[in-house]
């Protein structure tokens, strides 16, 4: 099972992010909409979030900024070491897991060091002020923002896995089955919970993280689960089981809900009230593989309250109801002066729509004659080559349908043009001017390679509809028509 956590919110609930592979993809946190995806430079280990940046690491050592909005990429700096994974603050500024400790690496900034020895998970303080890094010798080691320098090193019972801060101060830690939960007052950490099972198949949770007022916790507790406890009960509140898919991820949402990211890239929301479960609509050109997990929910919100003394209770003030009108006279309404400012703002917007409805269909004539598009442009192609010469053939323009006739077509045009002026030249356009602007031609190309090309097409007018078998050559800079035959008509 892998011990990254490849999904992240921020506070604000803008950005939903999740990670596949070196792919990168962001939806927003409120509807899950597809809002950008992109490529990173290897496989991503980390990904964080603030309101306005989102930050990864991948595997070739390259930690990224990006923008929240548009997916710009806004500063990268390359990580000296292996990295493992990051943590990220509210700020912005990153805590680099290696191997020979933690880089913290600010953007402008000169990077920072914590050699730690054994150095297995690491996470940020709520506040932002401390770091926390979970150790192979059963320690929390906790360090001061400001100067790097160790303040505090908490006793575990086992090697710590994985780590998170919870609101309000203190840290939930995973070691071996267990979830410990170290307070922040220096008081010895304590038990949340320790999942069930044989000594070798006994679940190892990771990926831990807390809700946003303090009160839950979730963890990865296999591969195909996430399960959610209440820190003042230590009870199990919800549980999201896969059947198919593999939890790539987890985060709480400013609100009552939480987020687990699958294999694939995809992430489901689940209300921890109703139970309800959302998925993330799919980026363009990924496939859409829903996921149904089996969600339980366990009453969450009866919590238990810290009962305040009676005399701090202050006492409900009633509000007084409106007095019922006994006359006309009594009810609100608008005065004389009202009414008229009201007809005046009608009028107003009456005479603006009117004068806006009229600007907008007034036609001016034109001011420049049209461009004319000359044969080269309307013959590049095959298919326009065989459209153009069957439309000019249909429209009795002879002289024109010649210029993208080979030697046989040519000659079919020449006679069907003394055809046309057999009975004088006033008589074919005549007929020239009868079928102008009506004849309607379409092709469908059958075959093409680089010199030849075959299409038929059709052509409907006022002289009935008829159907051709055209080939082509190309002839750079335009194609013509070597053969055409009538199919019809």
């Amino acid at each position: 099972m892998r011990r990254t956590n490849l999904l992240a919110c921020d506070e604000g609930e803008s950005f939903l992010v999740t990670a596949d592979g070196a792919t990168l993809l962001v939806n927003t946190g409120d509807d899950e909409q597809p809002l950008w995806k992109t490529e990173c430079g290897g496989k991503i280990l980390g990904i964080g979030v603030t309101d306005e940046e989102v930050i990864t690491l991948d595997d070739v050592g390259l930690l990224t900024w990006w923008d929240g909005e548009s997916g710009q990429r806004s500063d990268e700096v390359d990580v000296e070491g292996t990295p493992k994974s990051v943590a990220v603050d509210r700020d912005g500024v990153a805590a680099v897991l290696t191997n020979d400790g933690v880089k913290i690496i600010d953007p402008g900034d000169e990077p920072r060091s914590i050699a730690v020895e054994g150095a297995r998970a690491v996470a940020w303080a709520a506040a932002g002020d401390r770091i926390g890094v979970g150790c192979r010798d059963a320690k929390l080691r906790i360090f001061d923002e400001s100067d790097l320098e160790e303040v505090a090193v908490v006793d575990l019972p086992g090697a710590v896995s994985a780590v998170c801060a919870l609101a309000g101060g203190g840290w939930a830690v995973c070691v071996g089955s267990a979830v410990h939960v170290v307070p922040s007052d220096e008081s010895p950490p304590g038990l949340l919970v320790e999942l069930e099972g044989t000594d070798q198949d006994r679940p190892k949770p990771d990926c831990p993280v807390g809700s946003a007022d303090g009160a839950l916790v979730a963890v990865r507790a296999a591969a195909d689960r996430v399960l959610v406890f209440a820190r003042n009960t230590k009870k199990e509140v919800a549980s999201v089981v896969f059947s198919d898919r593999q939890v790539a991820g987890v985060a709480f949402g400013a609100r009552n809900w939480l987020a687990v990211a699958v294999d694939g890239g995809d992430a489901v929301r689940v209300s921890l009230r109703t139970g309800a479960v959302r998925h993330t609509a799919p980026h363009p050109e990924r496939d859409h593989r829903p996921a149904s997990p089996a969600v339980a929910v366990r009453k969450i919100d009866r919590r238990e309250r810290e009962i305040r003394p009676a005399a701090s209770v202050a006492a409900p003030t009633r509000t007084r109801k409106a007095p019922i009108a006994r006359k006309e006279s009594d009810v609100p309404a608008p005065d004389v002066q009202t009414l008229g400012m009201l007809g005046v703002v009608a009028l107003s917007t009456l005479v603006m729509w009117g004068a806006a409805k009229f600007a907008c269909n007034a036609h001016p004539p034109e001011s420049k004659k049209p461009r004319e598009v000359g044969t080269v442009e309307l013959a590049s192609t095959p298919k326009d080559a065989a459209i153009e010469l069957v439309q000019r053939l249909a429209s009795h323009e002879y002289d024109r349908a010649a210029e993208l006739a080979d030697t046989e077509p040519a000659q079919e045009i020449e006679k069907q043009m003394r055809q046309c002026e057999s009975n004088g030249k006033a008589s074919c356009d005549a007929r020239r001017s009868k079928v102008a602007g009506k004849v309607l031609t379409t092709a469908e190309l059958l075959t093409i390679t680089n010199s030849a090309a075959r299409a038929r097409v059709t052509t409907t007018g006022p002289e009935g509809t008829r159907v051709y078998a055209v080939e082509l050559v190309n002839a750079p800079p335009i194609w013509k028509v070597t053969r055409l035959t009538l199919e019809k008509g």
